[in-house]
């Protein structure tokens, strides 16, 4: 059986995972503060749609950036390049 490295400990992936959970614990408690918000305004099935479809165009643009993004950083070698 393999010996597992020494360095690796529970501290450490705790250290690790806390912090992405505690991170989407705030993005969906985030959500839920502007929908609350923008359900007290007037016409607020109008207001709500907007942002749902504003929030999914961000989705959509937001992936193929974020590809672009990668691929320039991994073509790139220099300050030439």
């Amino acid at each position: 059986m393999e010996q597992v490295n020494p360095n690796f400990s529970l501290m450490k992936m705790l250290a690790f995972f806390i912090p992405l959970g505690f991170s989407a614990s705030l993005t969906s408690i985030t959500h839920v503060i502007i929908n609350g918000t923008l359900g007290r305004a007037d016409h607020a099935e109008i207001i709500i749609a907007n942002y749902a479809i504003a929030l999914s165009l961000f989705g959509i643009i937001e992936r193929p950036v974020l590809v672009f993004r990668q691929t320039c950083s991994a073509l790139v070698k220099g300050k030439a390049s």
